[in-house]
């Protein structure tokens, strides 16, 4: 009988790949999407040159102790470039181009019966 267990952190998972890529000699840059449970967003994690699994790692471990707690998420070193999903750039962005508009603001669309006055404005 086999056992295994397939439980792993997200650095496990980014240096199981890179190691597969490794042994396909896949071009260098390599970047990778993955979520981070612990900033809980998706990053992208760039991989310029070719390096090591162990300076791999040793490279994520550096990152999620300097990132740790702060509020910063994105972070380098000559391995290892973690880039924030652009997708969360915009909504932080759309959040604050609301708040800077309010004025601007538009109405929700009318949902119900419509009142005697509004039936007017229609006509």
């Amino acid at each position: 009988m086999t056992s295994r267990n397939l439980n792993g952190n997200w650095v496990d998972t980014l240096s199981l790949q890179y190691s597969y890529d490794l042994k396909d000699n896949s071009p260098h840059p390599i970047k990778y999407l993955l979520w981070n449970p612990q900033k809980k967003k998706d990053l992208y994690y760039l991989i310029p040159n070719k390096i090591e699994v162990q300076e791999l790692r040793r490279s994520l471990v550096k990152y999620h102790q300097a990132t740790k707690g702060a509020s910063d998420i994105e972070w380098q070193n000559e391995h290892v470039k973690v880039i924030l999903h652009p997708r969360y750039s915009q909504e932080t962005g759309a959040v604050q181009s609301n708040d800077n508009d309010e004025d601007n603001q538009r109405e929700p669309p009318y949902r119900g019966i419509p009142s005697e006055e509004t039936q007017d404005q229609q006509k």
